[in-house]
């Protein structure tokens, strides 16, 4: 692990938000302790495209959109979304 990379993982690990990081086509690299345990679903079962899941069904189509729109425009993306019950 690249020394800027483990910086970044203390420092996510160490924030009270639940942190995740995708590449520009949205498959899933990293989630931190904090979602994990939030989720309750294993880490090895929410990265790539997985992470998806956890978001409500009714939400996927319009978060999926928003993630490819950021992308494009090179902009930051923030979304809010509840997590749908077990």
């Amino acid at each position: 692990m690249h020394e800027s990379e483990a910086r970044f993982r203390r420092i996510a690990e160490s924030l009270p938000q639940l942190v995740w990081t995708c590449d520009p086509d949205g498959t899933c690299d990293y989630l931190s302790r904090r979602w994990v345990e939030y989720t309750g679903v294993p880490e090895t079962e929410q990265l790539g495209s997985r992470w998806l899941e956890q978001v409500h069904p009714d939400d996927r189509t319009e978060l999926s959109r928003a993630w490819s729109t950021a992308v494009e425009q090179g902009r930051d993306f923030h979304v809010e979304f509840p997590h749908p019950p077990s």
